[in-house]
């Protein structure tokens, strides 16, 4: 399966909670400046990440990429083809979760995702652009300098300022966002390109 069929699957997955909303199913999350990039965000009740490992990937960067995403979400999970299960459970911790999609397409909840011991608001700031953190500073009335503060400055401060959960709070809120703003800035551009091939 490709990756955009395995998406596809998360989502149905997902929509069986009861308070599930497609504006928070966010793609292709850019971390730590592009350093990783997570397959799948929703930014529901917990902030969750989605790694999906399809047939035709392996698992050489899975160490590294998780390395990050314990430091930037709330619940991890693994989404991986059958031929992977068993070497991730090598891999990735018990609290992490993990679901398989075996050879003809369906999808099995072998564990749920649990409580990540690692996060840490420098992780959660990797998550945001760099305007998206002067935004929060701001937000909480501490605007004054930030405009050339840079990414590690940026961290440093909002972990002197502040608590997790509100850092966790605008990053679930922040991210939806980000993506609606490209929709509709990428809607135009593609209605053109559609029109020029006319």
């Amino acid at each position: 399966m490709k990756d955009s069929e395995i998406r596809t699957l998360i989502k149905r997955q997902l929509s069986k909670r009861q308070a599930y909303a497609d504006e928070l199913f966010v793609e292709e999350v850019a971390i730590n400046k592009g350093l990783v990039r997570a397959d799948v965000v929703y930014c529901g009740k917990k902030l969750e990440c989605f790694e999906i490992k399809s047939k035709s990937d392996t698992l050489k960067r899975l160490v590294q990429q998780g390395w990050q995403y314990q430091k930037s979400f709330e619940r991890i999970t693994l989404v991986c083809a059958s031929k992977h299960v068993i070497p991730a459970q090598e891999i990735v911790p018990d609290f992490w979760g993990l679901w398989e999609i075996d050879d003809h397409g369906k999808l099995r909840v072998l564990r749920q995702a649990t409580v990540n011991p690692y996060l840490n608001i420098v992780g959660v700031v990797d998550l945001m652009e760099n305007d998206e953190s002067r935004d929060f500073l701001r937000f909480i009335g501490h605007g004054i300098g930030v405009g050339k503060l840079c990414h590690e400055d940026m961290c440093s401060r909002i972990k002197e300022l502040c608590k997790i959960q509100d850092v966790v709070a605008w990053a679930k809120k922040t991210l939806p966002n980000r993506q609606r703003v490209k929709r509709s800035i990428n809607s135009p551009v593609k209605q053109a390109l559609g029109e020029l091939r006319l």
